[in-house]
């Protein structure tokens, strides 16, 4: 009980990411939640949903960590954790890896193994992404022995 006592709130203090000029509040959900209060660390297992924003983040098992507290981290494996969200473009992507790891304060979140990510009109396989969150930027890289791979989605003809 205690537990979800101090995750309500850490997420009531609106502990966010960036510069102190645009926090974002993170909202975190899941069936358990052990906590290290010494290390700054949060594991949270079975259906994991993080939120920030317009972004979600689903996983079986997530580690957060935290320095002074303030989230600096979030890591996970899982097959698949998966990430939505509207860029600043305004499309919306949807990825799907077997790892992720979200540095806060960078903006910047990495997924790789088998990643899969769609944006509208295409679908892209990969082995690694790197996401820059604030530019809506995607850098992808196949592994040693594959490559990046892209289908073009064709639209359907208008009546």
């Amino acid at each position: 009980m205690k537990s979800r006592y101090l995750l309500l709130l850490l997420v009531m203090a609106g502990v966010g990411v960036g510069s102190a000029d645009d926090p974002l509040p993170i909202d975190i959900r899941a069936e358990k939640l052990e906590l290290n209060i010494n290390g700054g660390q949060q594991t949270l297992t079975g259906n994991v949903v993080i939120e920030q924003g317009s972004m979600i983040i689903s996983a079986d098992r997530i580690q957060v960590d935290t320095i002074k507290g303030a989230i600096s981290r979030i890591s996970g494996k899982g097959s698949p954790i998966v990430i939505s969200d509207n860029t600043p473009g305004g499309d919306t992507f949807r990825a799907s890896a077997n790892a992720i790891a979200y540095q806060t304060s960078q903006w910047s979140i990495v997924v790789e193994g088998d990643v899969v990510l769609e944006v509208p009109g295409i679908q892209i396989r990969s082995e690694r992404i790197v996401y820059d969150i604030r530019k809506g930027l995607f850098e992808l890289t196949g592994g040693a022995t594959s490559r990046v791979e892209a289908t073009l989605l064709q639209a359907s003809p208008s009546d």
